[in-house]
């Protein structure tokens, strides 16, 4: 008797973050489970990956949320809703919101969301420098979602911002749409500062009902747009680079470079810095809305090295080549793994978003301008 043959199935129920997405290139729920085992062995065992994601000419100019690196803050918050739960973004594995503490006329008496950019650190800890150095972002937009219920949202909210927490100036006063969708908003331009946040003026709500933020993006535009590339027929490189301000963090695997002066013949040299990674490509898709381009820069955290006086060296690699990596099959011959072959990063007109302008300033006088504090 022949066996009745079963014919492959696609991905089983399971929860979102573990369903398999568009942009999967495997659907078989064979190669479903290896791609899932293949990304949590690169998770425990790999090292992290720092991608300061290059902006394309499509993504030149939009919206950038700047929130991540610093803290939430609030007027106060529900005990299983904390205010970091406002800035988890839409569409996450972890989905979230914030609930204000305070209820009623409450509400617009004393609460609020907002976020701290924080300080220039080294580590969790120690200050990079020896003075206070804020973190300070123009935010001239945000991208706002509120709870489903009309009693739980703020129709009018104040727009402030402040760099010591205390003295708080107002930007404006904007109106919310009332309901549960996402909406970008606009609002006029100010200064850069280290906290912003949003007050509400006119709530829904009765004596006993709370504020909802479901979701809450800080947004500053680029400079870069489609009219003032310095190329835009593409005959050449287009050198106006855009990079994303925050880098995103990944698990990679890499071989290691033996850093050794040769001596054994005539001059000195070192042998060529080039790294090869592998990283999962459905991860990474999901954490760069995109897969690894050349073009991309890449900190290196292993690769650290340091001065005489302790300072810290980075490593800074740019890639220069993507392809499927020939360990990333699964059976069927379906890819698994990028491999992405880097070099050394340079400082260059591209890169100033990374490693800032080295280029000096010419005054008015045709002299170059000295800057005697850097």
């Amino acid at each position: 008797m022949v066996d009745k043959f079963d014919p492959p199935k696609s991905c089983p129920p399971t929860p979102d973050d573990l369903t398999c997405k568009d942009f999967q290139l495997n659907n078989l729920i064979d190669a479903c489970f290896i791609d899932s085992v293949v990304n949590e062995n690169l998770n425990i065992g790999g090292a992290e990956i720092r991608v300061f994601k290059l902006l394309g000419i499509h993504e030149q100019g939009q919206l950038v949320d700047l929130t991540g690196m610093g803290e939430a803050i609030s007027g106060g918050d529900q005990t299983t809703f904390p205010v970091s739960g406002g800035f988890t973004l839409v569409g996450s594995t972890c989905p979230s919101e914030w609930r204000s503490e305070q209820t009623g006329a409450g509400v617009i008496q004393s609460a609020f969301i907002g976020y701290d950019f924080g300080e220039h650190e080294i580590d969790k800890t120690n200050m990079r420098y020896g003075i206070d150095t804020f973190i300070r972002q123009h935010i001239s937009r945000i991208i706002i979602q509120q709870g489903p219920l009309a009693k739980n949202r703020a129709t009018k909210v104040r727009v402030e911002r402040s760099d010591d927490g205390v003295t708080w100036f107002g930007v404006d006063i904007i109106d919310l749409p009332d309901d549960e969708f996402a909406h970008e908003i606009a609002f006029n331009t100010s200064a850069p500062s280290r906290r912003w946040r949003l007050r509400p003026i006119v709530f829904n709500g009765g004596a006993s009902d709370f504020w909802i933020v479901v979701n809450l993006q800080l947004i500053s535009l680029h400079e870069t747009t489609l009219e003032n590339l310095q190329d835009d027929f593409g005959f050449i490189e287009a050198r106006n680079r855009d990079y994303a301000s925050q880098s995103i963090s990944l698990k990679a695997s890499y071989d290691l470079i033996d850093v050794q002066t040769e001596f054994n013949r005539w001059g000195a040299g070192l042998p060529t810095q080039t790294f090869y990674f592998q990283v999962h490509f459905n991860s990474t898709v999901a954490a760069l809305g995109r897969p690894v381009i050349i073009g991309d820069i890449f900190e290196v955290p292993s690769e650290t090295q340091f001065s005489p006086t302790l300072e810290p060296i980075k490593k800074f690699v740019e890639v220069i080549d993507v392809g499927w990596s020939t360990e990333g099959y699964a059976p069927g011959w379906q890819p698994l793994i990028q491999r992405v072959i880097a070099e050394p990063a340079i400082p260059r007109e591209e890169t100033q978003d990374i490693f800032g302008d080295f280029v000096p300033q010419v005054d008015e006088t045709g002299f170059l301008d000295v800057d005697t504090s850097k």
